[in-house]
């Protein structure tokens, strides 16, 4: 089966569309290796991958975000977050993304914290009305490449109070107690001191 595109030319729905179709480039028969850089040469030229982003849209993949993530990160949050942020998220699966990883004329792009750190200040609204756990996780994964300096301007910062403030280095002090400084010293500015029950790696990095 094929369709017509408005430009004229036309794509095989099954071979284009499909994952299932992609070859697997682990288990390529020896005989039809030397088709294998041409096929995918014009296969990457396609808008061969499909994101959810403005009600839903194929791309090529240069124009695409893939999620690459491992499965200990906040995967769905994460592509959720995201697509609310108008950023194009990709996933597919493992076969699909090793061949377009492979064969793809320039680094594809990704998740990383650094991306998401800069759509979560451009689009505040994709995240400001998140649950706590699920701000703990973004931040959580906003210091996995500890550049701290970066986080300015990110209302992610939990306070021992319950809420989140902004990230800020003209903005109000905010403390860390330690045993030798129990928040109990300090009347009157218990809203000013970090939630010390949280994830203690997060504690480890804002220290």
């Amino acid at each position: 089966m094929s369709i017509k595109f408005r430009e004229g030319t036309t794509a095989f729905l099954p071979l284009f569309v499909s994952c299932r179709a992609w070859p697997d480039i682990r288990s390529i028969d020896p005989k039809w290796e030397r088709i294998e850089d041409p096929l995918f040469t014009l296969l990457l030229q396609k808008k061969v991958v499909y994101t959810a982003v403005h009600f839903g849209q194929w791309l090529t993949v240069d124009k695409a975000v893939f999620d690459l993530l491992s499965e200990d990160e906040p995967k769905e949050l994460l592509q959720r977050v995201l697509l609310a942020g108008g950023v194009s998220i990709v996933s597919v699966p493992s076969h699909v993304t090793n061949a377009i990883t492979s064969h793809a004329a320039t680094r594809v792009n990704t998740i990383t914290p650094r991306s998401t750190r800069a759509t979560l200040k451009k689009h505040p609204q994709c995240y400001t009305r998140l649950v706590r756990r699920e701000k703990l996780l973004l931040l959580q994964f906003c210091l996995k490449d500890c550049k701290f300096e970066k986080l300015c301007d990110l209302k992610l910062l939990p306070l021992s109070d319950g809420s989140f403030t902004t990230f800020s280095v003209r903005g109000e002090q905010i403390y860390i107690c330690s045993p030798e400084h129990p928040r109990e010293l300090f009347p009157g500015i218990q809203h000013r001191f970090i939630d010390d029950t949280v994830d203690e790696g997060i504690i480890d990095k804002l220290k």
